[in-house]
């Protein structure tokens, strides 16, 4: 409840537009940022083109999240709802991975 901004991985899309349905309804001011691979950045190229599109995609580190192609509903519910969509870099994640290891 006292969150400002949520910050959601985003792979198919099903994830970020089912959770930024629920906190915009709970709260409308919040911020909902999503997270995707640069090497498959679908919902990224998706909100720019107005409709779900095929991103080109290689091997990534987060592998579940290289989804070519965010599914229609899921960006039809989250469109509006998504703030932001921030790219990430492999090598920033194998930083996250080691650092998280230790």
């Amino acid at each position: 409840r006292n969150a400002d901004a949520v910050v959601i991985p985003v792979g198919g899309g099903g994830l970020i537009a089912g959770v930024a349905l629920a906190i915009k309804q709970l709260k409308p001011n919040c911020l909902v940022i999503g997270v995707e691979p640069e090497r498959c950045a679908s919902m990224s190229m998706a909100l720019a083109a107005g409709e779900p599109v095929k991103a080109p995609t290689t091997a990534t580190l987060a592998d579940g999240l290289a989804v070519p192609t965010v599914g229609p509903r899921s960006f039809q519910t989250g469109k509006d709802l998504i703030d932001k969509v921030v790219l990430v870099r492999v090598r920033h994640r194998r930083r996250h991975v080691s650092f998280a290891r230790e």
